[in-house]
Order: C-alpha cells, then sequence, then structure tokens
C-alpha cells in the first residue's frame, strides 16, 4: 500500500518535491497506522483502506492543508463504509495469523 501511497501522491501532489524523502516514508507509514486505526477489525476492501490511508497521508503533505471537496467526498464516503461494516470473526482471523 505505501508504494501505492507513494505513486499516486507524486501526480497528485505539486508541494512533494519539497518534502524530504524519509518525510514522505514517515508521513506513510503513519497514515497507514492511522488507517489501520480508523478500520480496526472491520471487514472492508482494499480501496477503502487506501482511500483511508492517502486522505490521511494529504493531511501530511500538503503544505496549505488545502483538501479538496472531491479528496473530502472520497474520505467521508470510506469512512462510512467503515461505519456500516460488519466485524470480522475473530475465529477466522486466528486461523490466519496461525498460518502466518
Amino acid at each position: 500500500m505505501k508504494e501505492k501511497i507513494l505513486k499516486r501522491a507524486q501526480s497528485d501532489v505539486s508541494s512533494l518535491e519539497h518534502i524530504e524523502e524519509t518525510d514522505l516514508d514517515y508521513y506513510c507509514d503513519e497514515a497507514i497506522k492511522e488507517m489501520t486505526d480508523i478500520v480496526g477489525n472491520k471487514d472492508v476492501d482494499e480501496t477503502c483502506k487506501f482511500d483511508i490511508a492517502y486522505f490521511r497521508f494529504l493531511l501530511y503533505v500538503k503544505q496549505d492543508g488545502d483538501l479538496t471537496e472531491a479528496e473530502m467526498k472520497i474520505y467521508e464516503g470510506a469512512l462510512k463504509k467503515v461505519d456500516k461494516a460488519k466485524y470480522k470473526d475473530q475465529f477466522d482471523e486466528c486461523v490466519v495469523k496461525f498460518h502466518d
């Protein structure tokens, strides 16, 4: 997911050239952690997770803090999906962890 976020951001955010590479990595990692906290144990698809993580990343990198209306709508839509999503079955989660 990290590579996907950074690749999309290169085409979307004009101010990225002013941000150090190590800072971009840090911001991306933090955005993914925030997404994980938001999603928790809810059963949502990867696109929804990406939309949340990408928005959180934009909060870090947009210097003027000016998020577009489209970005806000995508984020709000993803949050609604998380809110409506069912929790994952605890048994399935244990089985996945056991096999890893």
